[in-house]
């Protein structure tokens, strides 16, 4: 059963990793405009964990333009949990 489990849990991990990617492709390939009206509504409906997740895989350079037509409050929201996320990175390396 435990090896059934894990070799599921592997799976399900694969699926995400691959779901997460075109995500990311999709996100980066978009007017960063739209992204961002995108971004503000799935943080409005409390999906700010979800929207960070795609965040953090997408090019720099995309991000910061997305970042640019964000609302206020959501730019400092995504900001601080990128300065978080750069710090625990730093402390496991």
């Amino acid at each position: 059963i435990q090896k059934l489990h894990d070799k599921n849990l592997e799976i399900l991990q694969d699926i995400k990793l691959e779901v997460e990617n075109k995500t990311s492709k999709i996100y980066n390939g978009m007017k960063p405009k739209n992204a961002a009206d995108i971004f503000n509504q799935m943080i409005g409906e409390g999906k700010i964990e979800d929207v960070f997740d795609i965040m953090i895989k997408l090019k720099e350079n995309n991000v910061t333009q997305i970042m640019k037509f964000l609302t206020i409050e959501n730019a400092s929201m995504i900001t601080q949990k990128i300065e978080n996320f750069s710090v625990e990175k730093q402390k496991k390396e």
